[in-house]
């Protein structure tokens, strides 16, 4: 078969646009586009929050980082738990160090 440069890119552009507009495709986009809009709203609106030194017994929301004993911990859901404790709501993010350990 043999096309002229202007052929080639007018059967490559019909191609694609066949692909873009097939249902395998449009199905596609439309579960990213879902998976996309949960993942959006699921996320804190202000980005990470750091909100000192545990309290014991202080309500923190999710993806609110703290500090324990020298440790980085990020919660998981809306919690009242202390980090360490629960590992439903809370995920270990930098573990202490030794004292003078600047690794």
């Amino acid at each position: 078969m043999n096309l002229t440069p202007d052929e080639l890119a007018e059967l490559i552009v019909v191609t694609i646009k066949r692909a873009i507009g097939g249902p395998k495709v449009h199905d596609r986009f439309v579960a990213v586009e879902a998976r996309l809009a949960t993942l959006e709203a699921a996320r804190p609106a202000a980005g990470v929050e750091y909100a000192g030194v545990h309290e014991v017994g202080k309500a923190y929301n999710s993806g609110v980082l703290v500090t324990k004993k020298g440790a980085l911990w990020l919660s998981l859901r809306d919690t009242t738990q202390t980090p360490g404790m629960d590992p439903v709501s809370w995920k270990l993010v930098v573990k202490s160090g030794q004292a003078g350990d600047a690794r």
